[in-house]
């Protein structure tokens, strides 16, 4: 097979006339990887550690052994109850997985009842395939692998090696890395912040430890329980982005060294590299925090007991040199200043012209809790380095102004949990020291704005948007309807356009927005969307109009002329193109078993199904995909085998929906909606072509419908939508 490694990108232009000062101004935080963002071809890169086993150098069992491939079960079953009142998973998680290794063994399920199919071992290449197929319902995907053996000549239970899972939709594209749909999706957005992509939190050792260049996770690893920085890069490199990265809390400078010098010679010229020391070293919840302040606290012991002497514990005029707490908030901004020297001196060696037009540097603090500490620590940065070295090591002060539904009722509707957030925006503005002089007072993001005017840096966010998390079930299913109701659209204007772009007393900048996608649980529904398959959440719907992104909510038009032939026990498809009032990114193949394979629209429109059932073959649809992840509906497969070429087909987007959806269709007649319950709630004559049509349904309430087209002699397949 002739495997094609390449990706689509579209630049999105912003939308004319508005408000400059906000274009390019929010940027998007990625999940932890294996989550519902599904960003890999291959599954088996998340999966959980293998158990019952050791491994081997590249962290392959050498016995047998079992592992979770995912668990993409709605929380929290194992808790006794479910969240999410839709139980929603995305619907491209389910579908046929194909399954290698060099090896053998016998594969069993022992989650959810999985199907093990297909299964080959080819002796010469001591290669195994089979095809692991998940029904919707079934998400807990967790095998056993019985009677290994790494090779042919192997003693049994002997482990096996380079396991790889391809998603459905991706069967003929093992070379490459990421899915066309989490591209399409990250491409919206300047700036990507990776910190729960390489996994920054709580993975650090224990101090005096730290962590070497050689410690790093690499590509060739098992299974990843963050990304590497290769894969950072990579994806900077195909949407051309900036990227906001978290520098481990126990990384060493010969870390921060080669890390700088891979970023110089891999990344984008283009490419603006924001940076922080790890992630929330203020938090004691995170053990970077517990490692910091040890390094502190060492530091200053090292001084008591004769040796060098330190800073950390200096008078500088602000706060109380015997706070630990401050002693950690110096060291950070201390290891922030030689993290940057390394850094800047790396991409322009002998002078520093590369900060801030290359290396941002970014203090990020708690802005929910004692706002003078910002002005502390900065103070008694310019006593140490200088008058005006802030603004010389630093390009911004960074704060995580989420807001929340603190004070609601137990009880209370979607409605009023949205109110209680808009007051909760409110109250987070804040305000300015009482006088310029009064450090000790200031409050919230014009007091943090206040503290980076100043030291003359920008205001930024490192993560915003709602938090309606913290693990309690109390109300957690309205909590979860109010993330995705219409009213969240205008919170998210009024908290970050009102409240932070627009305000006077804040005039923010970049705002990094937390995170892509996400599950919808009682831990937070943080999510802009909840499947890349969704472009168009009320979330995601605030976030284009504040950056002035033209919200594209058209879909293709129908692939034509799709055609299928045997060649040998492959199937060959062809079709032609498809057409889009942007621009079609790739097709999707599928048939009745699911996604098969993916082609790029700038790739010849064909592709082969190997070892494809011919009597299978009127099963098979096309259907172009753009640039915002809208799909146009499906043409099916002309064999010349006797078949009703009339079979009509819909599709129907935005689903989930707020206010209206489009309906495509390929052949017209009654368009009818019912409920849950069978009763028809809507009807429309449509005519007899081929055609769209926009549907208005404010009048419907929340829930779950059918969408069908009746015509003379049948009737189409049914679509579920979600009303929200």
């Amino acid at each position: 097979m002739n495997v094609k490694i390449l990706y689509v990108i579209l630049f999105l232009a912003p939308v004319s006339g508005l408000c400059q000062s906000t274009i390019d101004k929010i940027g998007i935080g990625l999940e932890h990887i294996g989550g519902f963002g599904m960003e890999f071809t291959d599954a088996s890169k998340t999966m959980r550690p293998f158990e019952g086993t050791s491994l081997d150098e590249n962290g392959y069992p050498r016995s047998d052994f079992r592992t979770v491939i995912f668990d993409a079960r709605p929380c929290c079953p194992w808790l006794g109850s479910i969240d999410d009142p839709d139980a929603f998973v995305p619907a491209l998680m389910a579908g046929t997985y194909k399954l290698s290794f060099n090896g053998q063994a016998t594969i069993t399920s022992i989650g959810d009842p999985v199907q093990i199919q297909n299964k080959k071992y080819d002796a010469i290449t001591n290669l195994t395939t089979a095809d692991v197929v998940v029904q919707k319902g079934n998400w807990l995907v967790y095998l056993a692998f019985a009677n290994t053996k790494r090779t042919e000549a192997s003693a049994t239970n002997t482990g096996v090696t380079y396991l790889r899972l391809l998603r459905p939709g991706y069967h003929n594209r093992p070379g490459n890395l990421f899915r066309q749909e989490f591209i399409n999706a990250v491409s919206h957005f300047p700036v990507i912040r990776f910190m729960d992509f390489v996994d920054t939190n709580n993975t650090n050792p224990d101090f005096p430890g730290v962590t070497e260049w050689a410690d790093r996770v690499l590509p060739s690893h098992a299974m990843l329980r963050g990304a590497p920085w290769e894969y950072v890069i990579e994806l900077a490199n195909i949407t051309q982005k900036d990227v906001w990265i978290n520098i481990p809390v126990a990384a060493t400078d010969s870390y921060v060294q080669s890390l700088a010098h891979l970023l110089k010679d891999n990344l984008h010229q283009d490419a603006v590299i924001y940076f922080e020391y790890s992630n929330e070293v203020w938090n004691p919840g995170f053990t970077q925090y517990d490692y910091n302040l040890a390094a502190a606290k060492a530091e200053i012991q090292i001084e008591i007991d004769g040796g060098a002497a330190t800073t950390l514990n200096n008078d500088a005029g602000q706060c109380d040199r015997n706070d630990e707490t401050l002693w950690g908030g110096r060291r950070y901004v201390k290891r922030m200043k030689e993290i940057g020297d390394i850094f800047i001196e790396t991409f322009s060696p002998g002078n520093r012209s590369s900060f801030e037009t290359k290396i941002r540097p970014v203090f990020s603090w708690q802005i929910g809790g004692w706002i003078p500490y910002y002005s502390c620590v900065l103070t008694w940065f310019e006593n140490v380095y200088g008058g005006g070295s802030v603004k010389e090591h630093f390009y911004g002060l960074a704060g995580a102004a989420y807001v929340n539904a603190d004070g609601a009722a137990a009880n209370a509707t979607p409605a009023q949990l949205l109110a209680t957030m808009i007051s909760n925006s409110e109250a987070g503005r804040g305000k300015k020291r009482d006088t310029p002089t009064s450090w000790t007072t200031g409050e919230g993001k014009i007091g943090m704005a206040e503290i980076a005017d100043i030291f003359q840096i920008k205001p930024l966010q490192y993560e915003t948007g709602p938090d309606n998390g913290g693990g309690s079930a109390t109300n957690v299913r309205n909590r979860i309807k109010a993330n995705r109701a219409p009213g969240m659209k205008d919170l998210l204007l009024h908290d970050l356009g009102t409240n932070w772009f627009n305000d006077n007393l804040i005039h923010g900048d970049l705002a990094m927005y937390f995170v892509l996608c996400s599950s919808y649980t009682r831990y937070g529904s943080w999510g802009a969307t909840e499947e890349l398959e969704n472009m168009h959440t009320p979330k995601l719907k605030a976030i284009y109009e504040l950056a002035g992104i033209v919200e594209d909510n058209e879909g293709p038009t129908f692939p034509g002329n799709v055609s299928a032939t045997m060649s040998g026990t492959d199937a060959i498809l062809t079709w032609t193109e498809a057409t889009d009032n942007v621009a079609v990114t790739h097709y999707r193949i599928s048939d009745n078993t699911g996604a098969l394979a993916t082609v790029l629209a700038s790739e010849d429109l064909t592709v082969t199904l190997p070892d494809y059932p011919a009597a299978n073959l009127g099963n098979l649809k096309v259907t172009a995909v753009d640039a915002q992840n809208n799909v146009s509906g499906f043409n099916s497969v002309t064999t010349g085998i006797e078949e009703d070429q009339a079979d009509n087909v819909l599709s129907v987007f935005p689903n989930p929906f707020s206010d209206s959806v489009t309906v495509m269709f390929n052949r017209g007649g009654r368009l009818v909606i019912t409920n849950m319950l069978g009763q028809e709630v809507f009807r429309k004559y449509v005519g007899k072509s081929a055609g769209r049509i926009v549907l208005p349904l404010q009048h419907l309430p929340d829930g779950v419908f059918y969408v069908e087209m009746i015509y003379d002699g049948g009737r189409s397949s049914g679509r579920r939508i979600v009303k929200r």
